[in-house]
Protein backbone atom coordinates (compact mmCIF):
# COMPACT_ATOMS: atom_id res chain seq x y z
CA UNK A 1 0.00 0.00 0.00
CA UNK A 2 0.92 3.65 -0.42
CA UNK A 3 0.54 5.00 3.12
CA UNK A 4 0.75 8.60 4.31
CA UNK A 5 1.38 9.33 7.99
CA UNK A 6 0.67 12.63 9.70
CA UNK A 7 0.57 13.43 13.41
CA UNK A 8 0.06 16.28 15.86
CA UNK A 9 2.95 15.46 18.20
CA UNK A 10 5.51 16.74 15.72
CA UNK A 11 8.46 15.41 13.78
CA UNK A 12 10.27 14.20 16.91
CA UNK A 13 7.49 11.78 17.92
CA UNK A 14 9.11 8.36 18.51
CA UNK A 15 5.75 6.60 18.10
CA UNK A 16 5.30 7.90 14.56
CA UNK A 17 8.80 6.82 13.55
CA UNK A 18 8.26 3.42 15.18
CA UNK A 19 5.09 2.97 13.12
CA UNK A 20 6.86 4.09 9.94
CA UNK A 21 9.68 1.57 10.42
CA UNK A 22 7.17 -1.21 11.10
CA UNK A 23 5.12 -0.45 7.97
CA UNK A 24 8.21 -0.29 5.76
CA UNK A 25 9.20 -3.68 7.13
CA UNK A 26 5.80 -4.96 5.99
CA UNK A 27 6.59 -3.88 2.44
CA UNK A 28 4.52 -0.70 2.29
CA UNK A 29 5.58 2.56 0.68
CA UNK A 30 5.39 5.10 3.51
CA UNK A 31 5.41 8.89 3.30
CA UNK A 32 5.50 11.06 6.44
CA UNK A 33 4.32 14.68 6.50
CA UNK A 34 4.86 15.92 10.03
CA UNK A 35 4.52 19.33 11.71
CA UNK A 36 7.73 20.91 12.90
CA UNK A 37 6.35 21.40 16.40
CA UNK A 38 3.79 19.95 18.80
CA UNK A 39 0.31 20.79 17.44
CA UNK A 40 -1.83 19.00 20.02
CA UNK A 41 -5.39 20.34 20.31
CA UNK A 42 -5.08 22.24 17.01
CA UNK A 43 -8.21 20.54 15.66
CA UNK A 44 -8.85 21.69 12.04
CA UNK A 45 -6.62 24.73 12.47
CA UNK A 46 -5.20 26.46 9.41
CA UNK A 47 -4.41 30.04 8.41
CA UNK A 48 -6.07 31.41 5.29
CA UNK A 49 -2.89 32.91 3.88
CA UNK A 50 -0.46 30.45 5.47
CA UNK A 51 2.88 30.07 3.71
CA UNK A 52 4.13 26.77 5.08
CA UNK A 53 7.73 25.71 4.61
CA UNK A 54 8.42 22.11 3.56
CA UNK A 55 11.68 20.26 4.14
CA UNK A 56 12.48 16.69 3.12
CA UNK A 57 14.71 15.68 6.03
CA UNK A 58 15.02 12.03 4.99
CA UNK A 59 13.74 10.02 2.07
CA UNK A 60 9.93 10.39 2.07
CA UNK A 61 9.93 12.20 5.43
CA UNK A 62 8.80 15.81 5.15
CA UNK A 63 8.65 18.41 7.91
CA UNK A 64 6.00 21.07 7.39
CA UNK A 65 5.83 24.33 9.35
CA UNK A 66 2.06 24.08 9.74
CA UNK A 67 -0.78 22.19 11.40
CA UNK A 68 -1.55 18.49 10.83
CA UNK A 69 -4.44 19.38 8.52
CA UNK A 70 -2.09 21.44 6.35
CA UNK A 71 0.37 18.52 6.43
CA UNK A 72 -2.39 16.34 4.97
CA UNK A 73 -3.24 18.80 2.19
CA UNK A 74 0.46 19.17 1.41
CA UNK A 75 0.91 15.41 1.16
CA UNK A 76 -2.02 14.92 -1.21
CA UNK A 77 -0.87 17.79 -3.43
CA UNK A 78 2.83 17.03 -3.45
CA UNK A 79 2.76 13.26 -3.87
CA UNK A 80 0.28 13.08 -6.74
CA UNK A 81 -0.03 9.29 -6.32
CA UNK A 82 -2.90 7.01 -5.26
CA UNK A 83 -3.00 6.97 -1.46
CA UNK A 84 -4.36 3.72 -0.04
CA UNK A 85 -4.39 4.75 3.62
CA UNK A 86 -3.98 7.92 5.66
CA UNK A 87 -2.79 7.29 9.22
CA UNK A 88 -2.93 10.07 11.78
CA UNK A 89 -0.79 9.20 14.79
CA UNK A 90 0.30 7.35 16.74
CA UNK A 91 -0.78 9.97 19.28
CA UNK A 92 0.56 9.80 22.81
CA UNK A 93 -2.62 10.18 24.82
CA UNK A 94 -6.19 9.01 24.24
CA UNK A 95 -8.69 10.83 22.00
CA UNK A 96 -12.35 9.85 22.38
CA UNK A 97 -15.74 11.33 23.12
CA UNK A 98 -16.66 14.97 22.63
CA UNK A 99 -13.12 16.19 23.32
CA UNK A 100 -11.96 14.80 19.97
CA UNK A 101 -13.38 18.04 18.60
CA UNK A 102 -10.11 19.56 19.83
CA UNK A 103 -7.92 16.73 18.59
CA UNK A 104 -5.68 17.45 15.62
CA UNK A 105 -5.03 13.71 15.36
CA UNK A 106 -8.70 13.03 14.67
CA UNK A 107 -9.09 16.22 12.62
CA UNK A 108 -6.49 15.10 10.07
CA UNK A 109 -8.22 11.75 9.64
CA UNK A 110 -11.55 13.54 9.11
CA UNK A 111 -10.03 15.99 6.65
CA UNK A 112 -8.73 13.06 4.60
CA UNK A 113 -12.30 12.01 3.88
CA UNK A 114 -12.66 15.16 1.74
CA UNK A 115 -10.30 13.44 -0.69
CA UNK A 116 -12.14 10.13 -0.37
CA UNK A 117 -9.18 8.57 1.43
CA UNK A 118 -9.29 5.57 3.73
CA UNK A 119 -8.30 7.17 7.04
CA UNK A 120 -7.61 6.22 10.64
CA UNK A 121 -6.70 8.16 13.80
CA UNK A 122 -4.66 6.21 16.36
CA UNK A 123 -4.15 7.19 19.99
CA UNK A 124 -2.65 5.19 22.85
CA UNK A 125 -2.56 5.37 26.61
CA UNK A 126 0.47 7.25 27.91
CA UNK A 127 1.18 4.34 30.30
CA UNK A 128 1.96 1.94 27.44
CA UNK A 129 5.62 0.95 27.24
CA UNK A 130 5.53 -2.24 25.11
CA UNK A 131 4.56 -1.80 21.47
CA UNK A 132 5.11 -5.09 19.60
CA UNK A 133 1.61 -6.42 20.31
CA UNK A 134 0.10 -3.03 19.47
CA UNK A 135 1.82 -2.88 16.09
CA UNK A 136 0.62 -6.41 15.33
CA UNK A 137 -2.91 -5.37 16.26
CA UNK A 138 -2.76 -2.25 14.11
CA UNK A 139 -1.45 -4.23 11.16
CA UNK A 140 -4.61 -6.35 11.23
CA UNK A 141 -6.71 -3.19 11.27
CA UNK A 142 -4.83 -1.74 8.28
CA UNK A 143 -5.30 -4.94 6.28
CA UNK A 144 -9.02 -5.00 7.02
CA UNK A 145 -9.41 -1.32 6.08
CA UNK A 146 -7.66 -1.94 2.78
CA UNK A 147 -10.07 -4.78 1.99
CA UNK A 148 -13.22 -3.06 3.26
CA UNK A 149 -13.09 0.71 2.85
CA UNK A 150 -15.35 2.76 5.11
CA UNK A 151 -16.35 5.39 2.58
CA UNK A 152 -17.96 8.17 4.63
CA UNK A 153 -16.36 7.81 8.06
CA UNK A 154 -12.91 7.89 9.59
CA UNK A 155 -11.93 5.19 12.05
CA UNK A 156 -10.93 6.39 15.51
CA UNK A 157 -8.80 3.89 17.44
CA UNK A 158 -7.87 4.20 21.11
CA UNK A 159 -5.62 1.63 22.74
CA UNK A 160 -5.63 1.41 26.52
CA UNK A 161 -2.81 -0.14 28.51
CA UNK A 162 -2.41 -3.74 27.41
CA UNK A 163 -1.24 -6.99 28.94
CA UNK A 164 0.07 -9.26 26.19
CA UNK A 165 -0.85 -12.34 28.26
CA UNK A 166 -4.55 -11.49 28.35
CA UNK A 167 -7.25 -11.38 25.68
CA UNK A 168 -7.91 -7.89 24.32
CA UNK A 169 -11.35 -6.50 25.10
CA UNK A 170 -12.87 -4.63 22.13
CA UNK A 171 -15.51 -1.96 22.70
CA UNK A 172 -17.30 0.48 20.40
CA UNK A 173 -16.79 4.16 21.15
CA UNK A 174 -20.14 5.13 19.62
CA UNK A 175 -21.95 2.88 22.12
CA UNK A 176 -20.10 3.32 25.40
CA UNK A 177 -19.08 6.99 25.43
CA UNK A 178 -21.25 9.92 26.47
CA UNK A 179 -20.69 12.50 23.72
CA UNK A 180 -22.31 15.38 25.62
CA UNK A 181 -19.89 18.27 25.78
CA UNK A 182 -18.07 18.77 29.08
CA UNK A 183 -16.67 22.22 29.78
CA UNK A 184 -12.92 22.36 30.34
CA UNK A 185 -11.54 22.97 33.80
CA UNK A 186 -9.90 26.38 34.03
CA UNK A 187 -7.55 27.28 36.90
CA UNK A 188 -6.35 30.88 37.29
CA UNK A 189 -3.08 31.91 38.89
CA UNK A 190 -2.60 35.32 40.51
CA UNK A 191 0.37 37.52 41.34
CA UNK A 192 0.64 41.00 42.87
CA UNK A 193 -0.64 42.55 39.65
CA UNK A 194 -3.72 40.34 39.32
CA UNK A 195 -4.34 37.36 37.04
CA UNK A 196 -1.01 36.12 35.68
CA UNK A 197 -1.90 32.89 33.89
CA UNK A 198 -4.54 30.24 33.37
CA UNK A 199 -4.25 26.48 33.13
CA UNK A 200 -6.84 24.72 30.97
CA UNK A 201 -7.53 20.99 31.27
CA UNK A 202 -9.92 19.37 28.82
CA UNK A 203 -12.08 16.76 30.44
CA UNK A 204 -12.36 13.22 29.11
CA UNK A 205 -15.74 11.86 28.11
CA UNK A 206 -18.00 10.53 30.83
CA UNK A 207 -18.52 6.82 31.19
CA UNK A 208 -16.99 3.98 33.15
CA UNK A 209 -14.77 2.75 30.32
CA UNK A 210 -11.29 3.09 31.78
CA UNK A 211 -9.85 -0.39 31.72
CA UNK A 212 -6.61 -2.13 30.89
CA UNK A 213 -6.30 -4.45 27.91
CA UNK A 214 -8.93 -2.58 25.94
CA UNK A 215 -9.18 -1.58 22.29
CA UNK A 216 -11.79 1.09 21.55
CA UNK A 217 -13.05 1.43 17.98
CA UNK A 218 -15.21 4.34 16.86
CA UNK A 219 -16.37 5.98 13.64
CA UNK A 220 -16.87 9.67 13.00
CA UNK A 221 -17.96 11.67 9.96
CA UNK A 222 -17.52 15.34 9.08
CA UNK A 223 -21.11 15.46 7.86
CA UNK A 224 -22.83 13.03 10.23
CA UNK A 225 -20.74 13.49 13.36
CA UNK A 226 -20.96 10.60 15.81
CA UNK A 227 -23.93 8.99 14.03
CA UNK A 228 -23.87 5.25 14.21
CA UNK A 229 -26.10 3.45 11.72
CA UNK A 230 -26.41 -0.25 10.92
CA UNK A 231 -23.89 0.02 8.08
CA UNK A 232 -21.19 1.44 10.38
CA UNK A 233 -21.90 -1.07 13.11
CA UNK A 234 -21.70 -4.00 10.71
CA UNK A 235 -18.37 -2.65 9.46
CA UNK A 236 -17.03 -2.49 13.02
CA UNK A 237 -18.35 -5.97 13.78
CA UNK A 238 -16.49 -7.25 10.73
CA UNK A 239 -13.31 -5.53 11.90
CA UNK A 240 -13.72 -6.99 15.37
CA UNK A 241 -14.10 -10.50 13.98
CA UNK A 242 -11.06 -10.05 11.74
CA UNK A 243 -8.94 -8.91 14.67
CA UNK A 244 -10.13 -11.81 16.82
CA UNK A 245 -9.37 -14.41 14.14
CA UNK A 246 -5.94 -13.06 13.33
Amino acid sequence: MNIVIVNDDGYDSPLTHLLRKFLIGKGHKVYCFLPDDDCSAYSLHFCKYENAKIREVKENIYVVSASPVICLHTAVTLLNIPIDLLISGINKGLNYGSTILYSATVAAALEAKLYGLNSIAISIDTKIREFDSILFLLDNIFVYMNKHQLLTHALNVNIFKMNSHEKVRIIYENEVVDFNYILPKVELSYDNHGVSSCHIQYNNARGNIYTDNCLMLGVISRNEGFSYDKRCRNWLIGLRKYISIN
